[in-house]
């Protein structure tokens, strides 16, 4: 259960990655969608993902 600190604090830093994909207010909104499938928001996604798998994986 010491896991579940740290992916509370993985969920919250991808929910920021996606909150500044869709907030940058300098682009229109279809440039905003364009960056939530970005390369750099998707890498952080699999990361994400990864992470919670192992630990599925590591639980008895």
């Amino acid at each position: 259960m010491e896991q579940l600190p740290r992916i509370k604090q993985k969920t919250i830093d991808l929910l920021s990655y996606y909150a500044d994909a869709l907030g940058i207010t300098n682009y229109s909104w279809w440039s905003n969608i364009l960056n939530v499938a970005s390369y750099y928001t998707r890498s952080e996604f699999e990361r994400y993902w990864n992470y919670i798998t192992i630990i599925l994986h590591l639980r008895p």
